[in-house]
C-alpha cells in the first residue's frame, strides 16, 4: 500500500498481486502424449501491465504479456521423461506475482488383479 499526503488530501493506493487459479494441480500423464495446462487471472489491482513467465524448474520456457486474455496456456506435444516435474506460472504486475503450479507426473501403472486358488 502506497500512502501519499499533502497539505490538503491523503490518498491512498492498494496494489494487490494477481489472484490465479489453479493454485496448484497435479497432472498424469504418460510418455509420448500431449500436455495442456492453463493459467488464470481471477483479479489484479493494477491489472494493466500484466505479464506471465512459464518455467520448468528454474529455467524459463516461454513469457509475455498479456493482451485482451485473461488465461495463458503452456502446452508439451510430446512428453519425455525430462518433461516431468513441477511447472510454473507466474502471472505479474507491479505488486508481485501470483503463481499456478503444475506437478506433471507419469500416469500410475494399472493395479493388478491377483487371483487366489484354494486347494481344498
Amino acid at each position: 500500500m502506497c500512502v501519499s499526503s499533502s497539505n490538503d488530501f491523503l490518498s491512498v493506493r492498494v496494489s494487490d498481486p494477481p489472484a490465479v487459479e489453479p493454485v496448484w494441480q497435479e497432472v498424469r500423464q504418460g510418455l509420448g502424449r500431449q500436455v495442456s495446462m492453463n493459467c488464470r487471472v481471477l483479479r489484479a489491482h493494477p491489472s494493466r501491465v500484466l505479464r506471465y513467465e512459464w518455467r520448468l524448474g528454474s529455467r524459463l520456457l516461454h513469457a509475455g504479456t498479456f493482451d485482451s486474455r485473461d488465461d495463458t496456456d503452456y502446452t508439451i506435444r510430446n512428453l519425455a521423461r525430462e518433461g516431468y516435474g513441477e511447472y510454473t506460472c507466474d502471472i505479474i504486475n507491479q505488486a508481485g506475482p501470483g503463481r499456478c503450479t503444475f506437478l506433471v507426473t507419469g500416469e500410475t501403472p494399472p493395479t493388478p488383479h491377483h487371483t487366489h486358488y484354494i486347494t481344498i
